[in-house]
């Protein structure tokens, strides 16, 4: 499959996007640095965030999850697949958003000791203790402002769901605004462009946000647009089955099987395929749920759901997604059939064939190699 991580901590999946280290060099470029201070620069970056990102996700397997890293342009994401249990409460949430601010001040602290400790020789040293200072407890404490999608905001809108019974994505991103404009004010008091240039892009995805709810009749999540660009999905369960009973379809589909995972209704979730709308589906919707399963290690239930959706809407990228996860489940017959639909389909990418760790097991197979020779 797309997306496969570039290496493994603690047994967690990592990926990083080259967008992650552009931010972090042009973050701490400045005119005259020396070069070895800015490469250290990034090292201390992607050692902190990736800290950071892990006691995220260390939490989330402390309650039974599966979850990823994602590092990328501003920072970090840690996600999950769909509970195996019970849903992910707001305390819960609140526990986990605080993991990871929790690990980094304890670097900055465990740093800010040693140098108290250790005398230091030379500039580079005091620039590095200097920086791993500045990140881990500096930008620690300005991700516990109260302001999505910082983790100050995502507890501010757990705090908000228990308020509300479970719709609190529009109060905390009203809060979200107010905190963003007293922020912006405070950063051009003390002439910070780069804080205020922070404030402004989270004050705008807070606001676009809020317009999005208006212009759909739901909550905006958090992540809205990231699976389908353009359609802002509903954040709460009960607004995307409304909207889904309402205008039954593959954006709806998928925007409620991801309401669904969130909630740890797995099951639920598999049932839109075969529900009394399931002719509305597609491979949207398929794609939500065969990346559910693929990530929980259910290979062959990954490729039915995906086969249903190709079915409803032969898409050749999806295809290949379902050939991955039958040569994952051990069927290099309909793992290359697949393939070959999908290169039947228009799908065209040699590189990946040779690259990608999913089709390992077709490799040195007759009908592979045959479909290969074909694509190069």
């Amino acid at each position: 499959m797309a997306d496969t991580p570039h290496l493994h901590l603690a047994g967690i999946p990592v990926r990083v996007d080259r967008s992650f280290f552009v931010i972090a060099v042009l973050l701490g470029w400045s005119p005259g640095r020396p070069v070895l201070s800015l490469v250290t620069w990034v090292a201390i970056v992607l050692v902190s965030v990736l800290a950071h990102e892990l006691g995220h996700g260390l939490a989330l397997r402390a309650y039974g999850l599966r979850p990823r890293i994602l590092l990328y342009a501003m920072g970090g994401l840690t996600f999950h697949g769909p509970s195996p249990g019970r849903p992910l409460g707001p305390w819960r949430q609140i526990a986990v958003s605080l993991a990871g601010p929790a690990v980094g001040l304890a670097l900055g602290a465990a740093v800010v000791a040693l140098r108290g400790s250790v005398p230091v020789s030379g500039p580079l040293a005091a620039t590095v203790l200097r920086d791993l200072v500045w990140v881990n407890v500096g930008w620690g404490v300005l991700n516990l402002v109260p302001m999505l999608p910082l983790d100050g905001g995502n507890v501010l809108k757990s705090f908000c769901d228990l308020a509300t019974g479970g719709r609190g994505e529009r109060p905390a991103r009203i809060v979200s605004l107010a905190v963003a404009g007293l922020a912006l004010l405070a950063a051009l008091q003390l002439r910070s462009l780069w804080i205020a240039f922070v404030v402004v892009f989270l004050g705008a995805s807070n606001l676009s946000a809020l317009r999005g709810q208006r212009a759909t009749g739901a909550p905006a999540p958090s992540g809205a647009g990231r699976d389908a660009p353009g359609r802002p999905a509903p954040a709460g369960l009960d607004d995307a089955r409304e909207q889904f009973a309402a205008a039954p379809g593959d954006a709806t589909g998928a925007a409620l099987a991801r309401e669904l995972l969130r909630a740890g209704r797995l099951d639920e979730a598999l049932a839109l395929q075969t529900g009394p709308h399931a002719g509305a589906l597609g491979p949207e919707t398929a794609k939500v749920l065969l990346v559910a399963l693929f990530g929980g290690g259910r290979y062959a239930e990954a490729a039915a759901a995906g086969a249903r959706g190709w079915e409803r809407n032969p898409d050749p990228r999806l295809a290949y997604d379902v050939a991955c996860a039958w040569a994952r489940a051990g069927n290099p017959g309909e793992a290359v059939a697949w393939l070959e639909r999908a290169v039947q389909g228009g799908w065209q990418d040699p590189a990946r064939l040779d690259a990608d760790p999913d089709l390992d097991a077709l490799r040195g197979t007759p009908a592979y190699e045959a479909l290969r020779r074909r694509v190069g």
